[in-house]
């Protein structure tokens, strides 16, 4: 069977995933959608987040109406990709397409014994948690069931996904008040390891368990900056007894654009994003977004991407879609199959031109016109697919690493399909700076760290809405001085009259600032 989708119409979706799962028996069986913003978005176990094989479409932006049949959605499939040597210098790699051949990853922790416990996504909210901890003696489902420890019988480890340990015995127990620690207002958790065949990719296994939460804020939250938007952590560990060096980290998309057919895909490695937007102003069809079409990026929050590489979607043993453990890796370094060097203002198929070699495929500005984009190279818009990546690491035994990402979404309602893509980045940079600031970053991760994460209000007064898009409310300041405004490098920007009960730095840039009184300081995001 050829390794690679033939995309048609999505509305014979549900006919292509019977024919898989008749054909491959994927095990894939544990959904979950997350629907808290504006967007719905079915959450996949198995290294396949965002799965073909899932009930109904997996990224639906922005999420039907209600009562309404219409949908469109950005995102057609979605996967973890880890490659890395170890000490003999021998490949080890587990990946995730389609699942036409198999499965890399199997439900659980590494163990001895596979549990069918660990074959589901527990999903929570914040409101759910809140009520818990107000009264833990009958705790719902999801929480009872936090799989917070490990069966160490079986050489699992002891601790398992977060949680809050009332009582720090190390023993996650819900009735006695523990709780699952989350992201955002609604999260879906699940983990899986690669301790078996590999009958996808055809690597050799790396025996780690990967962690992995999806999660969402409320709509509205930061000024409706994230409405649209979708974050993911990842914890990866090493189970195996083997020290593993220049590990890279991939996520790998199948964009769909609405209508798939007319697809341009980008990368901004200034801000560490990929990115897919229209081929023209208008995208066609019953699925498509119609006149100015929307962008869809990934963006990494915690780590600089180190590479993108674009690849068609045919058995090309070089420029389509990876047949052999080699060819993945060689994606997650920035090489063709063959272990080629890419080059720049090439037309994205296989040929050297007289140019440098590059790590970002189609790295220009769409925007200014400027650099190496699809458009300026004589592309015609198409079905689109790549992998982004991060790394190299190296991964002791027992060791692990974090990071997160978002899937970010822009659309320009008066411009074109061009300022999308403007509209897009200045989301994903809000979005960072939302990362940067709160306590999404202190979750589980040993790396990366960007900023202490101090309170954004002072017990003797309060500063509303923060973050804010620049208009503040303060509440319970007795200051009989005027206050200052500074930015993160303590130059004044502001100076505030004494006793002021609101203020006003819209005209300042979206950023971090302090609002420092006679009684403490605040600090302010502004959005």
């Amino acid at each position: 069977m050829p390794f690679y989708i033939c995309k048609m119409k999505l509305s014979i979706s549900l006919t292509l995933v019977s024919l898989l799962l008749f054909y491959t028996g994927f095990a894939q069986s544990a959904y979950k959608t997350l629907d808290k913003n504006n967007t719905s978005v079915t959450i996949a176990n198995g290294g396949s987040f965002f799965s073909i094989n899932s009930p109904g479409t997996p990224y639906l932006v922005p999420k039907p109406e209600a009562g309404s049949s219409k949908s469109t959605s950005s995102i057609f499939a979605g996967s973890i990709w880890v490659g890395a040597l170890d000490e003999n210098n021998s490949l080890r790699l587990a990946a995730m397409l389609y699942g036409q051949r198999g499965s890399d990853y199997t439900y659980g922790p590494s163990s001895k014994i596979s549990q069918t416990k660990y074959d589901r996504i527990w999903k929570v909210t914040r409101s759910q948690i809140e009520a818990h901890i107000a009264n833990p003696t009958h705790p719902i489902d999801a929480i009872l069931t936090w799989p917070g420890n490990g069966n160490t019988n079986n050489n699992e480890p002891a601790q398992l996904a977060p949680y809050h340990d009332i009582n720090k015995n190390g023993i996650y127990e819900p009735k006695l008040g523990d709780y699952p620690s989350i992201k955002g207002e609604v999260a879906a958790y699940c983990i899986y390891n690669d301790n078996k065949s590999h009958t996808e990719s055809s690597g050799q296994p790396l025996n780690i368990d990967v962690h992995q939460l999806f999660f969402q804020e409320s709509l509205g939250a930061y000024n409706g900056v994230l409405d649209h938007n979708n974050m993911a952590w990842f914890k990866i560990v090493n189970r195996s007894n083997h020290n593993y060096h220049d590990l890279k980290i991939g996520i790998w998309l199948d964009f769909d654009l609405g209508h798939f057919g007319d697809d341009y895909v980008g990368c901004d490695s200034t801000s560490e994003m990929i990115y897919v937007y229209n081929g023209d102003n208008l995208d066609e069809g019953t699925k498509g977004y119609g006149n100015r079409p929307p962008a869809q990026g990934l963006k990494f929050l915690s780590h600089e991407m180190s590479s993108f590489v674009y690849f068609r979607n045919d058995p090309n043993s070089i420029i389509g879609n990876p047949q052999t453990p080699e060819h993945y890796y060689n994606y997650l370094n920035a090489k063709w199959g063959d272990s080629s060097l890419i080059y720049t203002y090439a037309d994205g198929i296989y040929r050297q031109v007289d140019s440098p070699s590059t790590n970002y495929m189609y790295s220009g500005d769409p925007v200014k016109d400027i650099g190496w984009t699809e458009p300026n190279s004589g592309n015609t818009p198409s079905d689109r697919r790549g992998v982004a990546s991060i790394g190299p690491f190296s991964l002791a035994p027992n060791a692990s690493i974090c990071f997160d990402i978002a899937f970010v979404f822009g659309r320009d309602p008066i411009g074109d399909n061009i300022k999308s893509i403007r509209v897009l980045k200045d989301i994903a940079s809000r979005t960072q700076l939302i990362h940067n600031y709160t306590d999404w970053q202190d979750y589980e991760c040993e790396q990366n760290t960007v900023l202490s994460t101090e309170s954004f209000t002072h017990p003797a007064f309060t500063v509303y809405p923060n973050p804010s898009t620049g208009h503040y409310t303060i509440e319970g300041l007795k200051n009989n001085e005027p206050s200052i405004i500074t930015n993160i490098t303590g130059q004044v920007v502001k100076e505030i009259e004494a006793n002021a009960t609101s203020f006003d730095i819209t005209n300042l840039e979206s950023g971090v600032y302090f609002l420092r009184t006679e009684a403490g300081s605040v600090r302010l995001l502004k959005m």
